[in-house]
């Protein structure tokens, strides 16, 4: 079975004029936090990038309409998850 690997988590909220780059190691992942540092959004955002939704998402998280881009690698292709203003969308490596 092939894996997939997280490489990156792109956030953006235009409501905040806020933008956020988490970059991912594709073989481990360690997030380390006091409380209120965003641990359960990136955590979050990843299952939103996937088209999952999460069981709770905080009000402000939600009134911030936050778009994720999700940059992943699966059977050696680079592949883009990108959730924004509701739709979801699946672009390869040269935007198809």
């Amino acid at each position: 079975m092939q894996a997939v690997k997280f490489k990156n988590l792109f956030l953006l909220s235009q409501v905040e004029k806020r933008a956020l780059h988490v970059p991912l190691h594709p073989q481990k992942l360690l997030i380390q936090g006091a409380n209120g540092f965003g641990k359960s959004v990136i955590m979050k955002s990843l299952y939103e990038a996937l088209g999952a939704t999460p069981n709770k998402i905080d009000a402000r998280w939600k009134n911030a309409n936050v778009s994720s881009c999700l940059e992943f690698e699966f059977r050696d292709a680079t592949w883009f998850s990108v959730k924004a203003h509701g739709v979801f969308s699946l672009f390869d490596d040269k935007g198809n």
